[in-house]
């Protein structure tokens, strides 16, 4: 797995910019995402490998140490997450965010997003969100989200749809927990046409 110096939402959308820009060309070249992929061809003769070729994704598990009010609260916040980003609220957005992240910095993010916001009608549409760790004692959760997206170019009307895999790490600060960091990856993209 890659990890992206921007939140997933900054490295989705622009994988996508490039994508449109490709399929807005008047060339007919077949242009790739740079993005990871992340089910991988197996080699010839490994038995655990079913007959397309393709290896299995290990199941994501539940973190089962979390407390039930600590998952309400955390998964909570992730939602909140979402909601700003479809509704392009940079304040809620960045509310969900710790002001001393792990794998990104603030303040670029908070530029990235208003820039991506201004310019791009992205949705995303988190599926399958499980807390797969939690540590009490550092206060930290790891939550996995299988996300569908779909980027409008507002001008062209074209649109990409991709589905990502990506772990936010959620940190508590001062009693509400915020995104420290995030890894995603890619699992595949379309256009979907004007």
């Amino acid at each position: 797995m890659k990890i992206h110096k921007w939140l997933a939402a900054g490295t989705m959308s622009a994988a996508l910019l490039v994508s449109l820009a490709a399929c807005s060309s008047d060339e007919k070249e077949d242009k790739k995402s740079s993005a990871p992929k992340t089910e991988q061809k197996a080699s010839e003769g490994d038995a655990s490998v079913p007959s397309d070729g393709k290896m299995q994704k290990p199941p994501i598990k539940e973190a089962s140490n979390i407390p039930k009010e600590e998952s309400l609260a955390l998964l909570k916040v992730v939602d909140e997450h979402f909601q700003a980003f479809n509704n392009e609220d940079l304040d809620a957005y960045m509310n969900t965010i710790s002001k001393n992240p792990k794998s990104f910095n603030y303040d670029e993010e908070k530029k990235y997003l208003k820039n991506t916001f201004d310019h791009m009608d992205i949705k995303m549409n988190p599926k399958n969100t499980i807390i797969m760790k939690y540590d009490e004692k550092k206060q930290e959760a790891n939550v996995f989200s299988e996300i569908a997206t779909t980027v409008t170019d507002p001008q062209s009307k074209q649109t990409v749809n991709s589905l990502t895999r990506q772990i936010n790490t959620f940190h508590k600060e001062d009693g509400e927990w915020k995104m420290i960091a995030t890894y995603a990856m890619e699992e595949g993209s379309g256009q979907t046409g004007k």
